[in-house]
């Protein structure tokens, strides 16, 4: 609580290792590593929430919480389960995606929601019961790895970056004045600045333009990649 000056360990209830990756939604907080936990006090008390998940399922990774519907990819399969009770029960989820990949991130999108998976985005108007591709307006070759939500424009980033307004129906190009191949991991704003960065060593780029055009910033230390802006 002090800007990273003091620590204090709070691990009651919680009985995983290795927890690498947290989703806050509201007053609670979810984690995960080998299996997936949810607290409300700021971690005072975890409390499990894997559910009838199968043992198989050994390192489940949230990438989408909203409120009691839940989304998880399983380790080592690669599927995606769903959760609509805030963890109690969890389906598979993954009805129309392709059958060997993973997903990184959903984000919602108007009425629906919207996934990027073996590089294409896919989209589901119905909680995740069904996906189908929705980026097929755009014809040349494009690699999408994730999805992020940036007020009413949904960005797909990867070794190129895209963004739509309309759940994914029309696409913009978004990555004028990048550099080839530059892969782009994360995406965000500040104030009315995007910044992205990537696993291409030592660079990082910002726009005032929603993406239309990118500049290269001062670049990071040597060989620093960036995989999440907070």
């Amino acid at each position: 609580s002090d800007q990273g000056l003091n620590w204090i360990q709070v691990v009651s209830g919680l009985k995983a290792r290795d927890m690498s990756g947290f989703i806050v939604d509201g007053t609670m907080l979810y984690g995960n590593g080998n299996s997936i936990f949810k607290t409300n006090d700021e971690g005072g008390v975890w409390t499990n929430v894997r559910g009838n998940m199968k043992d198989s399922c050994s390192q489940p990774t949230l990438v989408y919480v909203n409120g009691s519907l839940l989304f998880a990819r399983e380790f080592p399969s690669q599927g995606l389960l769903r959760s609509t009770d805030g963890g109690t029960t969890w389906i598979q989820s993954g009805n129309g995606l392709p059958p060997f990949g993973a997903v990184q991130s959903i984000v919602s999108s108007g009425s629906a929601l919207l996934t990027a998976m073996n590089g294409r985005v896919y989209k589901s108007t119905n909680n995740g019961d069904t996906w189908f591709q929705t980026d097929n307006s755009i014809v040349e070759f494009v690699y999408f790895d994730f999805v992020t939500r940036i007020g009413n424009t949904v960005y797909a980033h990867g070794m190129t970056v895209y963004r739509t307004t309309d759940e994914g129906t029309t696409w913009i190009d978004s990555d004028g004045g990048m550099a080839a191949f530059f892969r782009v991991d994360a995406i965000a704003s500040n104030g009315t600045y995007l910044f992205a960065g990537g696993q291409f060593s030592s660079t990082l780029y910002r726009s005032s333009d929603n993406g239309d055009s990118w500049q290269e910033r001062a670049p990071l230390p040597s060989n620093g990649m960036v995989f999440q802006f907070l």
